[in-house]
């Protein structure tokens, strides 16, 4: 894909520009033998500062996903792929868990092909299931099925060697914070007088004592994919070992608290969420190191993207769930934190 050859529709405009993009098979071949795999077709979908990534055929008419790594550091195709058969593993043993394998890897070329999720964004799913108790049900279930993936997990996950947190959620928390300040008027609704400082944060978190733990790395409801018959999660690009699994917990609780959704029925799915994960419980220090760090992060987002429907976004955040922590903004989540 590095050398996708793009075909611009007559239809644009200067603010956003609608692609059709295709390859042809003197471009596809490569691919298809670099990985071994029966690739017929491949339309990039999009490119990050890493990789580029792309849909697949292949000639039974399977669907796949392609990543090509290119000059990227191996160690991360690598890691994507250990992170792929890891969670292929727990799919076996889990109900209701979608599958998403790892079809091939090419650590010379720097490419993997992944197997296709198919289904909807757990968001989208959630919205639709409103109106009808059959699918309200099998998104409860979904979400108890995610809560139960996450404690596995952290049961089952490559035990880290560190004891403290990665240098990525300090530097990105302290960034978080001091975009935060620097906003008139709004900075100081963020962050009050009493908020604690990234360093007190951080000296909680080391000296409660919890290790480290692997963690998928962008849990959000948009790579939960969904449909009747279960839920995947994608995206095992950001994992890490040095992070813990409630930077997962509090990525999706902060993703779920901002849907427009009845407030009994959000709390039905943050309470199936917590069935799933069972028994687990972490000290309070490291609960609000996580819980900051993600309404920081999220409220530096949605102000800084300086649209209206993110500042309206934020603004009920700040008057609803995004507050300074507290266990009683936790729901059923509160459970989790160790007596």
């Amino acid at each position: 894909m590095q050398g996708a050859v793009y075909k611009k529709t007559k239809r644009m405009t200067n603010e956003k520009k609608r692609m059709n993009t295709y390859m042809t098979q003197e471009q596809v071949a490569p691919y298809a033998k670099s990985l071994g795999i029966e690739l017929t077709n491949l339309s990039p979908i999009q490119r990050n500062k890493y990789c580029a990534i792309g849909k697949g055929i292949l000639r039974d008419g399977t669907p796949c996903i392609i990543k090509d790594y290119g000059k990227s550091d191996p160690k991360l195709a690598q890691l994507e792929a250990d992170s792929l058969s890891f969670y292929d593993n727990i799919s076996t043993t889990v109900d209701g868990l979608k599958s998403c394998g790892l079809l091939a890897h090419n650590p010379e070329e720097n490419l993997l092909a992944i197997s296709f999720m198919s289904g909807e964004s757990f968001t989208r799913y959630v919205y639709k299931s409103i109106f009808s108790n059959t699918r309200k049900t099998i998104a409860l279930h979904h979400a108890e099925t995610i809560g139960t993936l996450l404690r596995e997990l952290y049961l089952r996950g490559p035990a880290s060697t560190e004891k403290e947190l990665g240098d990525f959620m300090r530097e990105y928390l302290q960034h978080s914070t001091d975009r935060l300040r620097n906003i008139p008027i709004l900075g100081k609704l963020c962050l009050g007088k009493n908020e604690p400082s990234v360093q007190t944060l951080l000296s909680g978190a080391t000296e409660s004592g919890e290790r480290p733990s692997f963690c998928h790395g962008d849990c959000v409801p948009r790579n939960a994919h969904s449909d009747d018959s279960g839920i995947g999660l994608i995206d095992w690009a950001n994992t890490s070992e040095q992070s813990h699994i409630l930077n997962d917990i509090y990525n999706l609780l902060t993703a779920l608290q901002n849907m427009i959704i009845p407030p009994t029925y959000k709390n039905q799915i943050i309470q199936a969420l917590s069935d799933g994960l069972g028994d687990l419980a972490f000290d309070i220090r490291l609960h609000r190191f996580f819980y900051e760090y993600h309404r920081r992060r999220w409220l530096m987002l949605k102000l800084y993207a300086r649209r209206p429907w993110p500042l309206a976004q934020a603004l009920r955040g700040l008057a609803t769930f995004a507050k300074p922590f507290s266990p009683h903004h936790l729901g059923a989540l509160k459970r989790h934190i160790k007596p």
